[in-house]
């Protein structure tokens, strides 16, 4: 989980001409892994690291729209507390937002 996180803070650092280089490893460091608690922190990093240029939260809405996910199915498939679950909430309005922004 702590090898995740600084990969995924690593990553994360800086939006510039690789942005979607490095918001692609970051979904797939998000997909290899079906372990809940490295997960959760991964998507939110991309969300947070997305939120900061209109186009790259356009491109992650897209992803998890087509992925057919949405936070109630994250809540319950990861056992969210319910501050998580309110940050997850908080995270992809903001995600939604940035998006519209385009």
């Amino acid at each position: 989980v702590k090898c995740a996180t600084e990969l995924s803070a690593a990553l994360a650092a800086k939006v510039d001409e690789r942005a979607d280089e490095r918001l692609g490893a970051l979904l797939n460091l998000y997909g290899v892994t079906s372990r809940p608690e490295v997960q959760f922190p991964v998507l939110m990093c991309a969300a947070k690291y997305a939120c900061q240029s209109p186009r790259l939260a356009s491109k992650l809405t897209n992803v998890v729209t087509a992925a057919g996910m949405n936070s109630e199915a994250w809540a319950t498939q990861w056992k969210l507390t319910e501050v998580q679950h309110r940050e997850l909430l908080l995270q992809l309005a903001d995600l939604v937002k940035a998006s519209e922004l385009r």
